[in-house]
């Protein structure tokens, strides 16, 4: 490691400065590029969809797993997470 800092050569090239452009042309950008390639389109709608079906169930799994006449936090949440 030591031996980096006697190594004369540049590891990265001069570069010319970023553009700035605000965060909503950006996002405007991503969609346009997600919106024109199909497949990505349909994987990504896909997601979306299993995000949201699947969150509520997953905290539905942890409230149900939680006794409040067995152990305490820590033990119970380690439990679940075995499980998992």
């Amino acid at each position: 490691m030591v031996s980096l800092f006697f190594i004369a050569t540049p590891f990265q090239h001069e570069r010319p400065a970023a553009q700035t452009h605000s965060l909503r042309a950006e996002i405007a950008e991503g969609i346009r590029f997600l919106w024109r390639r199909r497949p990505l389109r349909i994987v990504s709608l896909l997601t979306l969809c299993l995000n949201i079906c699947f969150s509520p169930a997953y905290l539905a799994v942890i409230v149900l797993g939680r006794r409040p006449h067995e152990e305490t936090f820590d033990r119970d949440g380690l439990r679940m997470t075995f499980r998992g």
